[in-house]
């Protein structure tokens, strides 16, 4: 109880949802960091499927400036040669909207970007993480997708990663930030969106399931049920009678008759909230003595049970399943960096100390450790700074 009531505070002051590459244009910025919307993010995220609270590697500040961090970081970039230890441990300390703060002050300051003195500062994977960190989540994401999509093939497990574990607010916002993306890129005065990207990279039951979920059409819960979890419980916003009529129709169009109904499996898995997830999982054992992981495994094949999959365990077993990203991001021949710089900015700030003893659990040894091996230099440090371990 205390620890929701600590994120009911902490992140009522500081959490908003910015819009775009830092900027100190008020059109590239969500302004309202106590807004109801930053709120329901970050509690929506916060939240177990009993309403036990995640844990992250990065708080707020306090007494956060930023114009003084503004001040620090030109400082580190234009004295005599780069302060480097100064970019990471303001950069990486930092919330994401501190850090659009920063980029904002920093531009209002110096009449240039940020971004744009670190490019020419640094190099090499130090630099694509220091840029990584300068841009808001929804343009990070869609900018990940964009390449997911773009050039010979297509990357399904990066559409896999992100797609299934955002909800409405942040799909849409994903969505028009590909729109930018795409006129970063050149694609001016073109038709093209997310929804037709993905309508032309991916086919069958995978591509209908990521139509259904661009298309925003998962439930919502409204902030005014959400903060009240804390007093009232996780009941106050799940439904237990939609949870057992939800885990009868996947039994009835899976396991419980030949042939799979991929819409309707869809249209459940898909279209609920984590925590109403969870509840329906609860219900399918407890109904019918049966894993429902287990099920989809057998009645749904390729991409398309993976995307099912990835919704389910997010609900359900989350920091296992994001800690095999991790895992498989540095397994194989090379580390798949931008992987790795995904994941740690995105779950620094919701769930990454949770990932990290799951991590440990899983394979013996801490991410901590494993990052040290697979990286070396200043983005290691990054990294480490991310995840709290310096």
């Amino acid at each position: 109880m205390m620890a929701l009531t600590k994120i009911l505070i902490v992140f009522a002051v500081y959490t908003v949802y910015p819009f775009l590459e830092c900027s100190s244009k008020s059109e590239n910025k969500t302004p309202m960091a106590t807004s109801a919307f930053g709120m329901q993010r970050m509690l929506f995220y916060k939240l177990d499927g009993t309403g036990h609270p995640y844990r992250g590697t990065i708080e707020p500040t306090p007494g956060f400036s930023a114009t003084a961090d503004a001040e620090r970081l030109h400082r580190a970039i234009r004295g005599a040669g780069t302060d480097e230890n100064v970019l990471i441990q303001i950069l990486a300390r930092r919330t994401n909207y501190e850090r659009q703060e920063i980029c904002a002050s920093y531009e209002s300051l110096y009449r240039n970007k940020l971004v744009k003195d670190i490019r020419d500062d640094t190099s090499g994977e130090f630099k694509a993480v220091l840029r990584e960190l300068t841009f808001d989540l929804p343009y990070l994401l869609a900018k990940s997708l964009y390449h997911a999509m773009e050039g010979v093939g297509t990357n399904e497990r990066v559409l896999i990663e992100i797609l299934p574990i955002l909800w409405n607010e942040e799909l849409r916002a994903v969505d028009k930030a590909y729109k930018r993306v795409l006129e970063k890129k050149g694609h001016k005065n073109t038709d093209r969106t997310l929804l037709t990207d993905i309508t032309k990279e991916t086919s069958g039951p995978f591509k209908y399931a990521l139509q259904c979920l661009v298309q925003a059409q998962r439930d919502d819960i409204p902030y005014s049920q959400l903060k009240d979890v804390p007093t009232k419980g996780i009941d106050s916003i799940i439904n237990r009678d939609l949870a057992e009529r939800d885990a009868k129709e996947l039994f009835d169009v899976g396991v419980g008759r030949p042939g799979t109904n991929e819409k309707r499996m869809t249209r459940v898995i898909l279209g609920r909230t984590p925590f109403q997830l969870y509840a329906v999982n609860e219900a399918y054992k407890r109904m019918f003595a049966r894993d429902l992981t287990s099920d989809i495994k057998k009645e749904a094949s390729g991409d398309y049970r993976k995307v099912l999959l990835t919704a389910l365990r997010y609900a359900i077993d989350r920091p296992r399943m994001i800690a095999e990203w991790f895992h498989d991001a540095m397994s194989g021949i090379g580390t798949k960096d931008y992987t790795l710089m995904r994941l740690l900015i995105t779950r620094a700030e919701i769930d990454l100390e949770d990932v990290k003893r799951a991590y440990e659990n899983l394979y013996g040894k801490s991410l901590v450790q494993k990052i040290r091996s697979e990286t070396s230099g200043d983005y290691m440090k990054v990294f480490l700074t991310l995840l709290n371990a310096t």
